[in-house]
């Protein structure tokens, strides 16, 4: 347990230190609170999965390695007709399913790798010391178990899948310029059709609009 201490010397006649008094109280309650407001301000309550705080903060991390010549990687996750689950069979059903896809993309990737969630249903996984062939290896590995991954009892709608956009940290100046590249990504392998993996090895234009519209 966790305790709290306040220690007072008790003087004498003479104004000497003659012993002190000892107050303790058990705070394990209080520090356990503390963590838990710690926990949520840092990772999506839904999934448990680190937010976009957390994200950006590491991509600073692997930006400043990247300047020193370590490669890395990001990539963009977008579930496909997953409007449709929340339509068709309700929110309690969606959350569940998005539950699921936050421990695949857990198991699809190593021990040390980042994966976040950034709102609605995206998610991020970054890969550090990644280049562009290994960081396409995992992208399709993950969009292979999303496409098999089972919907929700009763659903009978399109199948639920994921589209991913991949960047290379490298060539970038802030973790919001990974993030437009690899949102850039996944636009065009939304174009392509669902399903689909693109990869930017380069900081991406600006663009207007979003593949979202």
């Amino acid at each position: 347990y966790v305790e709290d201490q306040t220690i007072t010397p008790v003087r004498d006649e003479n104004g000497e230190v003659a012993h002190f008094v000892s107050v303790k109280r058990d705070i394990t309650r209080r520090k356990r609170y503390e963590e838990a407001i710690v926990h949520l301000s840092r990772h999506d309550p839904l999934t448990d999965l680190p937010n976009r705080r957390v994200v950006e903060e590491d991509l600073v991390r692997l930006l400043a390695r990247a300047e020193r010549g370590l490669p890395s990687a990001l990539l963009l996750v977008d579930l496909d007709n997953f409007k449709e689950v929340n339509d068709r069979s309700g929110h309690g059903s969606g959350d569940s399913l998005l539950r699921a896809f936050a421990r695949l993309f857990l198991d699809a990737v190593r021990p040390g790798d980042l994966v976040g969630r950034i709102g609605g249903d995206e998610f991020v996984i970054l890969l550090e010391g990644a280049g562009a062939e290994e960081a396409r290896a995992v992208a399709d590995r993950v969009r292979d178990r999303a496409a098999a991954l089972a919907t929700p009892e009763g659903y009978d709608g399109p199948a639920v899948g994921a589209s991913i956009g991949v960047a290379l940290v490298a060539g970038h100046a802030q973790p919001a310029d990974v993030l437009a590249t690899a949102d850039a990504a996944l636009y065009d392998a939304k174009s392509e059709g669902k399903g689909r993996v693109s990869v930017r090895t380069r900081p991406a234009p600006p663009r207007s609009g979003s593949w979202k519209a």
